[in-house]
């Protein structure tokens, strides 16, 4: 997007909050995915960088503010951009890996319960602040007050 909708959606706290939203998606995706393969034989879990995202993030917002280029341009929203290649925060790793147990399997169903957990809450929470962004800003373009 260019222009004024450019500036309102792809920079700022609105675009910072999609992003989180996204990353939340495919954390997701991976954590599930854990779960699904726990009986699976030399399966190793996968999770996504959580701190590579927040670097990432927080160098958006600092290029932001200095009128430079965006640290996520080029990375767009769909499942295979966000979880193929070098893209930084969206790449599938092996963080934390558990114990192996003697099938070769490393997948602590547990912990990838409390991590889905931990996960859903912060997608509900950016969700939450990400719709009342959106909200105030229909509010002030179209004059009236914000709905409830």
């Amino acid at each position: 997007m260019s222009g004024i909708l450019g500036q309102l959606f792809d920079r700022g706290t609105i675009a910072g909050l999609e992003r989180a939203v996204q990353f939340t998606v495919r954390r997701h995706e991976s954590l599930l995915s854990n779960v699904a393969n726990a009986d699976t034989p030399g399966y190793r879990r996968t999770d996504l960088d959580q701190g590579e995202f927040r670097r990432l993030l927080a160098r958006s917002y600092a290029a932001d503010a200095a009128g430079r280029r965006d640290a996520f341009e080029g990375v767009r929203g769909d499942r295979a951009e966000l979880v193929s290649g070098s893209r930084g925060p969206f790449r599938f790793s092996s963080l934390g890996r558990g114990p192996l147990r003697h099938d070769g399997n490393d997948v602590s169903v547990e912990r990838e319960m409390a991590l889905l957990s931990e996960n859903a809450g912060k997608y509900s929470a950016y969700s939450a602040l990400l719709r009342k962004g959106l909200r105030q800003m229909r509010a002030a373009i179209t004059g009236r007050p914000e709905e409830a």
